[in-house]
């Protein structure tokens, strides 16, 4: 197994925007008064937003299974 950390790119946008909504479906379950339901935890354009901004960190770990 290969885990390299880097920074989000644009082309990460459909695999985060899966992982947010399973996480925003979390916080909606424990906290339904706290957390409203959305079909879209954050957009194309936040999401673009962010990772064009020096000042925001925005790394993942991407995991590549070697045979």
């Amino acid at each position: 197994m290969q885990i390299t950390i880097r920074n989000f790119s644009i082309n990460d946008f459909e695999g985060v925007n899966v992982l947010m909504n399973q996480v925003h479906k979390l916080h909606m379950d424990s906290r339904p008064d706290f957390y409203r339901n959305t079909n879209e935890p954050i957009s194309e354009k936040d999401f673009f937003s962010i990772v064009n901004n020096d000042n925001i960190i925005s790394i993942l770990a991407e995991i590549k299974i070697l045979l």
